[in-house]
């Protein structure tokens, strides 16, 4: 049985297609609903909201309880919710009935947030079932997104644009929390109730005007196309250039610098800093959206990966200098991480067997993501010198680029809006 990679050369009584959510309103209808569910739910997850006010009110000690607690559970549901998501329709749709539940749990768990007391117990229920709703959110969208670029030779663009809309939401962050943290705990309520809510309005609408579906095939695709992708080249070059990024391009600043080099920083430049790292991820995908349609992955990864290690450099480098050349530091390694992170979600997409788009696409994408910073702490940790951490994230960033020839030529050679071949 081969790995299904593209959608040309397939037999039409090869396996039966589940309902797809591509075109509810058109070509690009789905894709833009997903896309603004990942925003809206980036914008009102638990993280940007809610935890910010546990800490105004319980203090670092319950928000550390709060945090442990809360983290644990979702993080657990992220591989089952994929599977069902993958594997479970309901009521002609794959994925829009996970989207609309998770979106009034959301609006269940904030609603009810001026009721309870602010205390670690009840706090913790809600960040739990926030959590959960969140994860439901965005592992349903990611999958449909998977599902949506195949029809629609858009890998390229729907990977920018998954990266796009979750970066676009972390701009707005601290304003938002700084805002709200003025006010009393209703205003996070309602700000976090009216996200929820257009998630759930949205979504629910799409149903409601979805075109009449062909019938349901009772056939499913079979478990055996997900295991024949784990077996696969596929999979294992995609997984070790993502854990060599990884490991190489961290997110945040304490993650590179130690608190000997962050001291002499001001904390309003490391605002800033934080900041411009972000936009430079949002302008990263935005670039690659454009560069995708004229240049195949095969010159775009390893120009990705090129770009990122330059960033890792300019940020380790910013981190003991003055003030504009942290902040171009941060930048530039946002945008060169973000270049790389879509680059390899474009081959994620590409790579992920029919039927079985959202685990696929997560075990590719985000399983690296999960293991590199228990790694990175390690080396951390033994103290080595500044110069050797820069060695380390640039010398990761260049075994990547050495890493990329193993992934199989079908994946690499033709730029996004053309259908790519499906590989023995």
């Amino acid at each position: 049985m081969t790995v299904s990679l593209g959608e040309e050369q397939r037999p039409a009584s090869a396996v039966a297609s589940p309902p797809s959510d591509t075109r509810p309103f058109g070509r690009w209808g789905g894709p833009a609903l997903f896309l603004a569910a990942l925003f809206l739910a980036t914008l009102g997850s638990r993280d940007v909201l809610l935890l910010p006010l546990v800490a105004k009110f319980l203090g670092p000690e319950g928000v550390g309880r709060v945090v442990e607690t809360a983290t644990m559970f979702p993080n657990l549901l992220v591989l089952p919710l994929a599977f069902l998501s993958d594997r479970v329709p309901r009521r002609e749709s794959r994925r829009r009935l996970y989207l609309l539940l998770a979106g009034v749990m959301s609006v269940g768990a904030w609603a009810s947030l001026p009721f309870v007391p602010l205390g670690p117990g009840p706090m913790t229920v809600i960040a739990v079932i926030l959590g959960c709703a969140t994860v439901a959110i965005v592992v349903s969208a990611r999958g449909a997104l998977v599902e949506s670029a195949r029809p629609l030779a858009a890998t390229g663009r729907l990977a920018a644009g998954l990266v796009a809309a979750q970066a676009a939401a972390t701009l707005f962050q601290r304003p938002i929390q700084q805002h709200l943290l003025e006010r009393s705990p209703e205003w996070t309520a309602v700000a976090g109730t009216a996200l929820g809510l257009t998630v759930t309005v949205l979504v629910g609408w799409s149903l409601i005007r979805r075109r009449a579906p062909a019938p349901m095939s009772t056939t499913r695709p079979p478990a055996s196309g997900l295991l024949d992708y784990l077996r696969s080249r596929a999979f294992g070059a995609l997984l070790a250039v993502g854990m060599l990024v990884a490991l190489a391009t961290p997110d945040y600043l304490l993650d590179v610098l130690r608190p000997a080099d962050v001291a002499p920083i001001p904390f309003a430049l490391r605002l800033q800093g934080d900041f411009l790292a972000k936009a430079g991820r949002l302008i990263a995908a935005v670039a690659y959206a454009l560069a995708c349609r004229r240049l195949a992955p095969r010159m775009l990864l390893p120009l990705a990966l090129a770009v990122a290690t330059l960033g890792v450099c300019a940020l380790l480098a910013a981190g003991r200098g003055t003030s504009p050349a942290f902040e171009l530091g941060m930048a530039a390694n946002g945008f060169g991480q973000s270049l790389a992170v879509v680059a390899l979600m474009d081959l994620a997409f590409r790579a992920a067997p029919r039927g079985h788009e959202a685990l696929a696409f997560t075990l590719t994408a985000f399983a690296p993501v999960t293991v590199a910073p228990a790694l990175r702490n390690l080396w951390f940790a033994q103290g080595l010198a500044f110069s050797t951490d820069v060695a380390i994230g640039a010398g990761g960033l260049l075994l990547a680029i050495l890493a990329t020839r193993l992934v199989p030529a079908g994946l690499l050679d033709r730029p996004d809006g053309q259908r790519f071949l499906e590989l023995p």
